[in-house]
């Protein structure tokens, strides 16, 4: 019989996953306007044009209470929007995030990375 991985265990192995998912992405950049700019006349962004802003609303959604605020600002993480989302996802990978924040932090990430990598073609 395979046991399942506890709680916390499950949330580290995603985080990593996400971690190499982001990295990927991050080297590469979003084509817009219906190009990319590998070949074409399109507008480009770089993904980390668009991490601060993400760095924001993390700040701003789990930040609210100390405990947030306090975890968020260990991963380098400051309400300007400085920081990194690998360092973020790397911090998610270690033992000691609060259970309930890691949780939803995970899946607000994992939308974000997502999105990004609908936009990056090619992107798994």
């Amino acid at each position: 019989m395979t046991r399942k991985p506890a709680p916390q265990a499950a949330a580290q192995a995603r985080a990593l996953a996400l971690l190499g998912r982001w990295n990927r992405i991050a080297r590469g950049h979003l084509a817009l306007a219906g190009g990319c700019s590998c070949g074409t006349g399109a507008v480009s962004l770089s993904v980390a044009d668009l991490e601060s802003q993400l760095i924001e609303f993390l700040f701003q959604r789990f930040g609210r209470e100390a405990a947030g605020r306090a975890w968020l600002e260990g991963a380098g993480i400051l309400p300007d929007g400085s920081g990194r989302i690998d360092a973020v996802l790397a911090r998610l990978a270690r033992p000691g995030a609060p259970p309930a924040m890691a949780a939803d932090l995970l899946e607000q990430l994992e939308i974000s990375i997502d999105s990004f990598a609908q936009l990056h073609r090619g992107a798994p």
